[in-house]
């Protein structure tokens, strides 16, 4: 019997620690309305680093051929707490477009709907766990 509970909990305690620290995740992005340019994707796990492209831990940028609802799957994602930005770069240079006042120009999205356009929204207003391999993040474009 000691045997038993002895090899059930190894068992238990190597399947933990040997279970995947990453995985898959999908962002289903609704409400695209035009079938143009790229759609540009920043993941953060740190709030510091939040809207910094350089020091984000993955930047995805992918064509954009239809309206409506396009889904981009990222590969090897950290398990954790992380924040996603992203935005629909209309025009292909690569950047959000801004008014003289900082204003988005372009559409965007978040991995949580932020509670106000009047200010940049901040890791902490956006952030989700990403706590299992296939897991769907559904993000809405917004226009301001």
């Amino acid at each position: 019997m000691l045997m038993k509970w002895l090899f059930g909990s190894l068992m238990l305690f190597h399947l933990y620690y040997s279970a995947p620290k990453t995985g898959h995740i999908t962002l289903e992005i609704n409400n695209i309305k035009e079938a143009k340019g790229y759609l540009w994707v920043g993941v953060y796990n740190n709030p510091q680093d939040f809207m910094n492209k350089e020091k984000a831990i993955m930047v995805k940028g992918e064509v954009v051929k239809k309206t409506g609802v396009h889904y981009i799957r990222l590969e090897n994602m950290p398990l954790g707490t992380i924040a996603i930005a992203l935005f629909h770069d209309l025009n292909g240079n690569g950047e959000l477009d801004q008014t003289m006042i900082g204003i988005p120009k372009e559409p965007y999205a978040f991995s949580q709907k932020i509670k106000t356009k009047w200010r940049i929204p901040q890791y902490e207003d956006v952030k989700i766990e990403f706590k299992e391999a296939g897991q769907i993040v559904p993000m809405n474009l917004e226009q301001w």
